[in-house]
């Protein structure tokens, strides 16, 4: 007997032996088994996932001498005919040869016939959206009003190509692209049954280079079996399908982690001189990054990265080494090249700035936490200036002799200042209250931003940026002009108003309303502003030349 190859062999000959497609299966199982089937089908999916053998399955079913039957024998006379494709009641037509109007035109002259053996008639159009729309014109009236003996199911690829008067009269039903576990899985019994050696890792290469499709993982099967014989090995199936090796694109991954430039040019040049396809290996690094991407924000990434386990652990140990917005990057940069590469005119050069461009991504922070740094280094420089200033005006004034100048006539005597003038601050003087509002006479709120700024202290600076607005017994309101408006979103994160809430109870002993509001100006609550830049400290003075921006609202 002359071989048959494998896609053929191994054809699913029942509705549960189509993988991937249950949802079909079971409807059509119903629909038989509650002699409801409809008179036209129309069946749409990629190429390779069973849309023929579903069809031929139906018909089996149908006329099955057991049936009409969701469970067709395949051992009676009209089951195996169909099977070979030698039924006289189920007929194939390739739409792709037979387009025209004649070739309709026949086709309805011999839907009158009643079967010659079965209980139905079962015409299979494959392809049917490559016939003409005089073809189809002419379907419509036998779709309408069919025998009923007969039954249509069309296949096709591109289902938005058939006119919607022909898909209004059929019932619609969509084919899957078929999971990599679900490939594997029967590759694997397949395998078994055949006495071949593949493990795992080969296995899900086959799947991979399928891309949904059980035949063409049946034929790169076969392939490689008429290459390296019974024993498939991994280096076999990357030599005829001609992809990168797996281990070359981790090394680029952990080259661009390192930040090593010359490491990650190397490997593109002996990709280069490997002969492979520089696009499909930008592709291969697009995926391995999005398992990378998957691995770090899901709980269960087993069921979003198909991969063989051994592979699943080296990608969770290496997404250990990037951050969530490193690996957008690095998304974005190879996804884009991909794209660009097709229309470039020496792609190696492309690849090579890629992979630079990746190994120069440096650590992205949050925006609220660059923030936080801000006000922090902010609040450090104040209080340095606060410091340098303080000792240098009390030891002028201890130290310098008393003027021999004498008033001019016409001139009044200077102030006499007291001695805690000459001696500083008073120790038990509080700083926030020199900026107290005249609506918190009794130093309550003040006491609310140090009860925060204990717990948590870059969150006391975002609302010593506001103005106390309003202090009632029942709410408290502060206000931020336009310039200060992102201090609003940041007070509003959940953790922080919390925080501020309990703090607000703890002093006041009662529940309070909080809000913060968005006001366009504070002219008669704002602190005074020093714009002149002679007042502005020479620390601070040091602080902008190095950092840039400027004065927003300075401290006295």
């Amino acid at each position: 007997m002359a071989y048959q190859v494998l896609a053929r062999k191994w054809r699913p000959q029942v509705f549960e032996d189509v993988i991937g497609q249950t949802h079909i299966a079971r409807a059509l199982q119903n629909a038989v088994k509650a002699g409801k089937v409809a008179h036209a089908y129309l069946f749409s999916g990629p190429r390779g996932v069973g849309k023929t053998t579903m069809a031929r399955i139906l018909a089996k079913a149908l006329n099955c001498s057991e049936g009409p039957t969701p469970a067709p024998c395949n051992r009676c006379a009209p089951c195996q005919e169909i099977a070979g494709g030698s039924s006289v009641d189920v007929l194939e037509i390739d739409g792709a040869s037979n387009t025209s109007v004649e070739d309709v035109r026949e086709l309805r002259e011999t839907v009158k016939y009643v079967p010659f053996q079965g209980k139905h008639k079962v015409y299979i159009i494959d392809e049917v959206h490559m016939l003409s729309n005089s073809a189809f014109n002419a379907l419509l009236k036998t779709l309408e009003e069919p025998p009923p003996h007969m039954v249509f199911i069309f296949a096709t690829t591109e289902p938005h190509k058939i006119p919607s008067t022909i898909r209004s009269r059929c019932q619609h039903f969509q084919f899957k692209r078929i999971s990599r576990r679900d490939i594997v899985n029967r590759l694997n019994y397949i395998t078994a049954q055949e006495a071949i050696k593949m493990g795992e890792a080969e296995l899900f290469l086959l799947a991979k280079g399928a891309d949904g499709s059980m035949r063409d993982a049946l034929g790169l099967l076969d392939q490689a079996l008429a290459y390296g014989g019974p024993q498939v090995r991994q280096e076999d199936l990357l030599t005829i399908m001609g992809v990168v090796d797996r281990p070359q694109i981790l090394e680029m991954i952990q080259a661009i982690q390192r930040k090593d430039a010359s490491k990650a040019m190397g490997q593109v040049r002996k990709l280069v001189d490997q002969g492979h396809d520089l696009r499909q290996f930008c592709h291969e690094l697009v995926e391995v990054v999005r398992d990378l991407l998957m691995l770090k924000i899901s709980k269960q990434p087993e069921a979003l990265v198909e991969c063989p386990s051994e592979e699943l652990e080296e990608l969770k140990a290496l997404s250990q080494g990037f951050s969530l917005e490193e690996l957008q990057w690095l998304f974005s940069i190879f996804s884009q090249t991909h794209e660009e590469i097709k229309n470039f005119f020496y792609p190696p050069f492309l690849v090579e700035m890629a992979v630079v461009r990746a190994t120069r991504i440096h650590s992205v922070e949050p925006l609220d936490k660059i923030l936080e740094k801000v006000l922090t280094l902010e609040k450090q420089l104040q209080h340095s200036a606060e410091t340098i200033s303080a000792p240098s005006s009390t030891s002028s004034s201890l130290t310098s002799p008393p003027s021999m100048v004498q008033p001019e006539v016409g001139m009044s005597p200077p102030p006499q200042r007291s001695t805690s003038d000459h001696l500083g601050p008073n120790p038990g003087h509080n700083e926030a209250s020199s900026e107290v509002s005249p609506l918190d006479r009794s130093g309550q709120w003040q006491k609310v931003l140090q009860g925060v700024k204990e717990k948590r202290p870059y969150l006391a600076s975002y609302l010593d940026r506001g103005v106390l607005m309003s202090l009632t017994g029942e709410e408290l309101v502060i206000g931020y002009p336009k310039a200060s408006s992102f201090f609003i979103d940041l007070i509003h994160k959940e953790e922080n108003l919390s925080l501020i809430t309990s703090t607000i109870q703890e002093c006041f002993q009662k529940t309070l309303k909080f809000k913060v509001l968005l006001v366009e100006s504070l002219p008669d609550m704002e602190r005074s502003v020093h714009s002149s830049k002679a007042d502005i400290h020479p620390v601070v003075k040091e602080a902008l030349k190095i950092l840039g921006g400027e004065i927003v609202d300075p401290k006295p």
